[in-house]
């Protein structure tokens, strides 16, 4: 029985470097789903590769509700063309595995869904995370660092900043955490199974979207407690399947060098992230040949 995997990619700089990876991501079951930052300087026109956009593409800037939005944009997509896997990545990742090993990969554990998940409790613990820090992309407004394009987003903008400086200084005006709270990568490899119990609680959960449109980087938030409703822990492996060397004492990770190469080849990770050097991204294409 044939399988199809959606490869869901969230970009936003970048174009020879998007058009690399999706070049080297085609294969005969791999249907490769693009959301372009609307801030992004070039279009989906100028993308020199074989791609399905996404039918709304949403202005992003670090940390903001949007970058969640564009994430269940490829997923809505992906899902109503019929795909079995969908694994999301981000423009600046890149395979460790031939193309073959990652359908293998999938195709051996079938019914599987990969994602990083940990409860409020165990992000105190979290030795990468700051849970002071943490708490705070709940309590706080987040005010969205772009420039404002619009009269509306002008109004909006100035509102949160203020309005965050003034929860800064008067702690009683700040934000409760939503109750039953989980987070973690938010980069996943989901079985169809699993995203269709997503987007149903998805649908539904309108006022906890809407509260944490409020908050800071909720793609890491909103997915994750979305699925702990219906996951099926006997089909869920926590681990996100990408190899990442983090920054020190940040959540931050590291972009990677030639250095890290023949590592993230020989880990049991399918992707790695992120890069930034074109010479790096092409001498690990080479190497997967």
């Amino acid at each position: 029985m044939s399988m199809k995997i959606a490869i869901l990619i969230l970009a936003h700089k970048n174009q020879s470097q998007i058009e690399l990876l999706i070049n080297q991501l085609q294969h005969p079951s791999f249907n490769i789903y693009l959301h372009l930052d609307k801030n992004a300087d070039f279009s989906y026109d100028d993308i020199k590769a074989n791609f399905i956009k996404v039918d709304r593409n949403y202005s992003c800037s670090w940390g903001g509700y949007s970058v969640a939005k564009g994430t269940f944009s490829l997923l809505k997509k992906a899902f109503t063309q019929g795909n079995e896997y969908f694994v999301l990545i981000s423009g600046q990742d890149f395979p460790v595995k031939t193309n073959e090993q990652i359908f293998n990969f999938f195709l051996e554990n079938r019914g599987k869904s990969y994602i990083n998940i940990i409860s409020l409790d165990q992000v105190k613990v979290e030795p990468l995370v700051n849970y002071e820090n943490f708490l705070k992309r709940f309590t706080l407004i987040h005010a969205p660092k772009k420039t404002p394009v619009n009269f509306f987003e002008k109004v909006s903008f100035s509102f949160k900043a203020r309005f965050r400086k003034l929860q800064q200084k008067y702690t009683y005006i700040r934000f409760q955490v939503p109750a039953n709270i989980y987070a973690g990568e938010n980069w996943f490899n989901l079985h169809r199974n699993e995203v269709s119990h997503l987007l149903k609680e998805y649908k539904k959960s309108i006022f906890l979207r809407f509260r944490l449109s409020l908050g800071l980087s909720m793609e890491e938030v909103l997915p994750h407690t979305l699925l702990m409703r219906n996951l099926k822990v006997d089909k869920w492996v926590n681990d996100s399947l990408r190899f990442t060397v983090w920054k020190s004492e940040t959540s931050h990770p590291e972009n990677l060098s030639y250095e890290n190469l023949n590592e993230a080849i020989s880990s049991n990770e399918l992707f790695a992230r992120k890069f930034e050097d074109m010479h790096v991204i092409k001498q690990l294409s080479n190497q997967l040949i």
